[in-house]
């Protein structure tokens, strides 16, 4: 049976469920409420969102399928998906999140498991959030292939500040997490070169690696190159598909010491790998490139 909510709480489960960030959620709903088409500056006005943001979230809306996009690759313009009420709409997607008859996979809870999905890299940024929250000395399990890395990077440009990754990796360091990760050793490369191309300077991210409590192993090359990531703690299983962007978070002990077992399995292929010394090497070597050229500038 649908749960009878007001119109505002709908709304409040619709960003929740659906991972909007409030910014997000506040342009996707311009969208809903207009019966014209709005071009990427004037969503910005009337949202009050810088243009870079509003265009990367629209483009995600659109790729979600959520609005409908329009006009020229120069001059996108974007609608909403069908005519009708905003709040008529509200109504049949939050139907369809409690309808469990149609296994609906955002918000599902048991007395053993605990499922969320979470859309777009600002919600998924709040997964990395809720890890360095954990108490000190907690050992996080993760494999971070080549690719994954580099999309974690393009889908989180202009949109996650890069302070504010820094941060999460000044966060493990200070409680002395104990990052358990698998990973290709090109990674660090495919970083660099990843940040480089939007024209930012990488040595502080880079940087900010160095000095993590960490046991790496380094998997073959083109080994599990896929765009996945996966993480472990406690009862938690969090698997990222960069693609779509989208997360799913599992709560559910038997899940964890299934995957904890297989997650062994893939080390068994693996050597170990000083990835600390490697970050700090190549900061140091960036820091000097950027110096003898004169170009050194802050990441956004």
């Amino acid at each position: 049976m649908t749960k009878k909510l007001s119109i505002a709480t709908q709304k409040q489960e619709i960003q929740r469920l659906l991972g909007f960030s409030a910014r997000g959620f506040r342009i996707f709903e311009i969208i809903q409420e207009r019966n014209s088409e709005m071009s990427v500056s004037e969503v910005a006005r009337v949202t009050r969102v810088k243009r870079t943001t509003a265009t990367y979230i629209l483009k995600d809306l659109a790729r979600r399928h959520l609005i409908i996009c329009s006009g020229t690759t120069r001059r996108p313009l974007y609608t909403k998906i069908k005519k009708g009420d905003f709040e008529e709409k509200i109504q049949n997607i939050v139907h369809t999140l409690y309808n469990k008859e149609i296994g609906y996979s955002v918000g599902y809870d048991s007395k053993k498991s605990s499922v969320r999905t979470y859309f777009g890299s600002e919600a998924i940024f709040t997964l990395w959030q809720e890890m360095v929250g954990l108490p000190k000395s907690s050992r996080i399990r993760c494999i971070q292939p080549d690719i994954s890395f580099q999309l974690a990077i393009e889908h989180t440009q202009g949109i996650i500040p890069h302070e504010d990754l820094v941060t999460i990796n000044k966060l493990i360091k200070q409680r002395r997490l104990i990052m358990e990760a698998v990973v290709h050793e090109e990674s660090v490369d495919t970083i660099t070169k990843t940040i480089k191309q939007h024209g930012d300077s990488p040595v502080a991210f880079l940087e900010s690696f160095s000095g993590r409590t960490a046991d790496t192993s380094s998997l073959p090359p083109g080994y599990l190159n896929e765009p996945v990531e996966m993480y472990l703690f406690n009862d938690i299983t969090i698997i990222i598909y960069w693609p779509e962007e989208y997360a799913i978070r599992i709560q559910n002990k038997q899940i964890v010491i299934f995957f904890t077992a297989l997650f062994s399995s893939v080390k068994r292929f693996c050597t170990r790998y000083d990835q600390n010394k490697t970050f700090s090497k190549k900061a140091a070597e960036e820091k000097v490139l950027f110096k003898n050229q004169g170009k050194h500038t802050k990441p956004r």
